[in-house]
């Protein structure tokens, strides 16, 4: 090896000045029903992608039905119009297009990609899926038992495993606090019925907005929404809903215990902050370099310095309400308390010291310079523009998005720092053998809660 390879592997390069990106022209139009279609032309390729977002997730699920929004989409592809899954993917196929539904926390949606010249009757059946699904009995009975199983498989999973308590321990019993999926209890409980009235309740014309972007030129893509959509009568949205967590124990380390494990999964962190803050962009920056970037300091302390993981990663969860502020990590048995420790002491340094200039460039370099790729393509276009209508951001949000992160100063960041980290009230979920981890847990000063991996409490030590 030369001394100049040598050296170009040991300096990083200097980040270079972004390059020019050029949003497409967007247009926005509310039809007399209600519904927002959000068009552009986009993309090289020849095929439209279509978002109907509807402003309902698994956050509108009623006590006792958790999952309700994510079963009420999971069904809508599997028949629709009084045909079958079955004959739907059949002509889906023939046209050289796809449709998939889901839910997250805070809305449900139904993609659909299809190559251009088919959009047409590929928007007929998107109507169908959104607006007339089958709710069919043997159909429901199949989705319940494959998502049972899936919360069964979930338990070998030890990186589930942490994050399903981390949530249960930092928001209690309320619905952040209960996995989006829901329970194999909460899951039997949903029948045809509840399906019926939640799809009444929030598919409706007013809680939908469709985002069309492709090829297609964007008045075919508006006018193809607006023909498919046409004749869908107004009525009234299901009630809105407000969640507000209550007082859960703060500062808690818990343990899952997970005999034969040989490594721990580490949660840490604590409630965060709405997706609507006003300090998105001090937050994206100040978290990029506390731990979302590769150079992060979680990364160099866990990795570079210690060598004790292959990765770890901070993030603030944004959702329509205050989703968690939580650093994800897994080590070595032997060394779980120590990373604790230093995520702890990260966190805290964070907070309460000054960042460098280095630290600052080079974080709103990599987060700037990496939006561009985030809609390069008609589906991430459409993924950002469902942002934006989902959370009623700005207009220019996404034209605007690189100047803004520029404009984060290092006061910003340590203002938010100051204002949304809290080390000391941050709860902490480890799994892992809690027969070798026990003794050296203690050491780290905080009360401490041992349970089953069913979430049975053990002693309290």
């Amino acid at each position: 090896m030369t001394g100049t390879t040598k050296s170009w592997r040991t300096t990083a390069p200097e980040p270079r000045t972004a390059r020019p990106w050029d949003l497409p022209e967007i247009s926005v139009v509310t039809l007399e029903s209600g519904i927002r279609i959000v068009s552009a032309s986009h993309g090289a390729a020849p095929i439209d992608a279509v978002r109907v977002v509807v402003r309902a997730g698994s956050d509108h699920d009623p006590e006792g039905l958790e999952g309700l929004a994510g079963m009420t989409a999971s069904l809508l592809d599997e028949g629709a119009g009084g045909q079958s899954g079955a004959d739907l993917d059949h002509q889906l196929g023939l046209l050289g297009a796809s449709i998939d539904a889901g839910a997250d926390w805070d809305s449900s949606q139904i993609h659909l990609d299809v190559l251009a010249e088919n959009l047409d009757p590929a928007m007929t059946i998107l109507r169908q899926v959104t607006c007339e699904p089958n709710f069919d009995p043997d159909d429901l009975e199949r989705v319940r038992e494959e998502r049972i199983t899936m919360i069964h498989q979930s338990l070998d999973d030890p990186a589930h495993v942490a994050s399903r308590f981390f949530s249960r321990f930092v928001y209690g019993p309320g619905r952040y606090g209960t996995p989006a999926i829901g329970t194999e209890g909460s899951l039997r409980s949903i029948g045809r019925e509840t399906l019926e009235e939640f799809h009444a309740d929030y598919y409706v014309p007013a809680n939908i907005s469709v985002v069309a972007v492709g090829a297609s030129a964007g008045e075919r893509l508006h006018q193809a929404t607006e023909r498919a959509f046409a004749g869908w009568k107004p009525s009234t949205t299901g009630p809105a809903v407000s969640l507000q967590p209550g007082p859960v124990p703060s500062g808690f380390i818990h343990v899952i215990d997970r005999p034969g494990s040989v490594q721990s999964e580490i949660r840490v962190g604590h409630p965060g902050v709405s997706r609507r803050t006003e300090d998105y962009f001090p937050l994206l920056v100040m978290n990029g370099i506390l731990g979302d970037a590769f150079n992060s300091r979680i990364m160099i302390n866990l990795r570079e310095r210690h060598g004790w993981t292959y990765g770890a990663q901070s993030s603030f969860l944004f959702r329509r309400h205050a989703g968690p502020f939580v650093v994800s990590t897994a080590v070595r048995n032997d060394v779980t308390a120590p990373a604790v420790s230093e995520l702890l002491s990260e966190i805290g340094t964070m907070r309460n010291s000054q960042v460098s200039p280095e630290e600052l460039e080079h974080a709103k370099s990599y987060i700037a310079g990496s939006f561009p790729s985030t809609v390069e393509t008609a589906g991430g276009l459409a993924v950002q523009l469902q942002e934006v209508e989902l959370y009623e951001l700005p207009r220019d949000f996404l034209r605007t998005y690189r100047e803004r992160i520029m404009e984060v100063t290092r006061e910003d960041v340590e203002r938010v720092a100051r204002k949304y980290l809290d080390p000391d009230g941050s709860v902490i979920v480890i799994v892992g053998a809690g027969s070798e981890l026990a003794e050296a847990v203690k050491q780290l000063g905080r009360p401490v809660r041992n349970y089953q991996l069913d979430g049975t409490p053990l002693e309290e030590s």
